[in-house]
């Protein structure tokens, strides 16, 4: 399912960001400059990190769903611009011009932008161990406490648009 995308996805990832979204109105967007994908409880999973201090924590884990949008075309400027502004803008899409599409196998919205497409159930919820993240982590990352959550989300569907 995910397979063929994988290399793909990580490298967008890593090298530029993709956008996390859930929620219907408006939908609430996010930046992840990075996620876990594999088989975990014989399921396709795809893992990403969210901080609770975020908006977008609550929206998914009342929706218990997201998505994960992979840019294919050069969208660096509008994902820094997405990771700077943060829960400052109610409505991301508005603010960064990007255009709401309605996923295919879940409630809420993908990035219409992008070109890969991943929709998720939620089907775990774990927060970070802090005795895992190496000091000098710590301070530039987490110098606040405020960690990260790790929502595993079961890949309902992957696509290209």
């Amino acid at each position: 399912m995910f397979e063929k995308y994988l290399t793909e996805t990580v490298t967008t990832m890593n090298k530029k960001g993709a956008f996390v979204g859930s929620g219907e109105s408006p939908p609430d967007l996010m930046y992840i400059g990075g996620c876990l994908m594999g088989w975990f409880w014989n399921r396709p999973v795809l893992i990403v990190p969210v901080r609770k201090s975020r908006r977008i924590y609550g929206v998914i884990e009342r929706s218990k769903q997201f998505s994960v949008s992979v840019p294919r075309k050069d969208l660096s400027k509008v994902l820094i611009e997405c990771a700077e502004a943060g829960d400052r803008y109610v409505n991301q899409f508005e603010h960064l011009h990007l255009h709401p599409r309605a996923c295919r196998k879940i409630g809420g919205y993908i990035v219409g932008d992008c070109g890969l497409h991943y929709e998720c159930r939620v089907i775990y919820t774990a927060d970070m161990d802090k005795e895992l993240v190496l000091s000098e982590i710590k301070a530039d990352w987490y110098a606040n406490d405020d960690y990260h959550s790790l929502f595993y989300g079961e890949i309902a569907t992957v696509y290209e648009t």
